[in-house]
């Protein structure tokens, strides 16, 4: 087994896999297509995660996020899929996970 060389590749690799929200597959192909490279799904996977590369943003777990969410449980008594909306409108970049996690955390 030899080490492919992705380097030189690694801009446009984390650019397809952030900005284009291609998966390691269509990146593979890309690379095939583009580069006359083949470099199975795997590889990539590897490379992006010893790259430190992830497609999820942490939301930063704050007092004044804790509050909003609070308030939307208990005041408003929104679903989670209304506090995810309504977050989103007020600019945070939440997922369902993170916000059941920040619920959990505050045992609502």
């Amino acid at each position: 087994m030899h080490s492919i060389d992705l380097e030189p590749y690694k801009a446009q690799i984390i650019s397809w896999f952030q900005d284009e929200n291609m998966t390691a597959n269509e990146i593979s192909e890309s690379l095939r297509s583009s580069y006359d490279l083949i470099v199975v799904p795997r590889t990539i996977q590897r490379r992006l995660k010893d790259w430190g590369i992830t497609k999820r943003t942490r939301v930063e777990n704050t007092a004044k996020l804790q509050a909003r969410i609070a308030y939307m449980f208990y005041v408003l008594g929104f679903t989670d899929n209304e506090m995810l909306h309504a977050l989103k409108i007020e600019g945070y970049q939440i997922r369902r996970t993170s916000l059941v996690r920040i619920q959990r955390e505050q045992r609502l």
